[in-house]
């Protein structure tokens, strides 16, 4: 069944029991795992990806999956250097 221009869709990759979703943001495509085998809960989710990309909430993926050890590091490196013996 083929769906709306710009609504996204979701298959499955060949040999994966698992839904996943592609969509676009700004002209970029975004592919990600549902982690399901329900195409119910995949479609929800790729719903949900859509209104987060309407609403202006979407991060993507990959910044999603940041864990807070990395946040940190980042935070440190991002201090202005005026305390550098105290970052070390």
């Amino acid at each position: 069944m083929r769906r709306e221009k710009g609504s996204g869709s979701i298959y499955r990759r060949k040999g994966s029991p698992m839904w996943w979703i592609k969509y676009h943001r700004h002209g970029r495509p975004f592919r990600e795992s549902t982690h399901t085998t329900d195409s119910r809960k995949a479609g929800n989710m790729l719903k949900a990806r859509l209104a987060e990309i309407h609403q202006g909430t979407f991060m993507g993926p990959q910044l999603e999956r940041t864990k807070v050890d990395e946040l940190a590091l980042m935070f440190v490196r991002g201090l202005p250097h005026q305390y550098p013996e105290k970052l070390s």
